[in-house]
């Protein structure tokens, strides 16, 4: 019988409630309590500083986890975890694309961008988040929004363009051109937010930002 602690976590991306995550010598600790429509309450330590409460983005938790604040696993054991995850989430989407669907086609959300890479990119702005000393901070500098047609605009609301393949974002023009980054499907406003993680130059995950819609 799966526990309800161990229910919670599945439910929330990985998240284990009540559970001290530690992010290394030097880094912050922090306890999630509790998570509603992707924003958690959280008791957050900075080293050698009293714990305080605060409210974060769900996601800002997901990425903190996924660059090593564990309970007890390793960073890899929660790369591993993801990966599983992932191959879990396409199988169950291969079974689906071999179901009887109708002949015609239905129209595209206004919302959704058609993608190559399978499924649609949620268009609308998607706002940034970085680790940087332990503190999970905003990178507004990084913060865009998309458009149809493959078109997106910078934070300064200078316009570029995107491509989409294979579940990967590339960007050309602004300070965002050259970059490439990891699309991850989701909701806007609700616990599984759309995420659009950089990559950097080895493909590892960096800074990551939550589709807003």
């Amino acid at each position: 019988m799966i526990s309800s602690l161990m229910f919670l976590a599945l439910a929330s991306q990985g998240i284990t409630f009540g559970a001290t995550y530690d992010c290394g010598p030097g880094y912050a600790r922090f306890r999630v309590a509790s998570c509603s429509a992707g924003v958690c309450t959280v008791d957050y330590a900075n080293p050698g500083a009293p714990t305080r409460r605060i409210r974060m983005y769900q996601s800002q938790i997901t990425t903190a986890i996924g660059r090593g604040c564990h309970t007890g696993k390793t960073a890899q054991d929660y790369r591993n975890d993801a990966a599983r995850y992932e191959a879990q989430a396409n199988a169950l989407l291969a079974g689906s694309k071999r179901a009887n669907v109708p002949a015609r086609v239905a129209a595209v959300p206004h919302n959704r961008a058609p993608a190559a890479g399978g499924g649609a990119l949620v268009l609308g702005k998607y706002e940034c988040y970085t680790l940087s000393g332990g503190e999970l901070e905003s990178a507004m500098a990084e913060n865009f929004t998309l458009y149809g047609g493959g078109r997106f605009t910078d934070y300064t609301g200078h316009p570029g363009s995107y491509s989409y393949s294979g579940g990967i974002v590339t960007f050309s023009g602004t300070g965002l051109g050259g970059h490439r980054a990891k699309y991850t499907p989701g909701v806007p406003h609700s616990n599984n937010p759309p995420h659009i993680t950089f990559l950097n130059a080895n493909g590892e995950e960096s800074d990551s930002c939550d589709g807003q819609g």
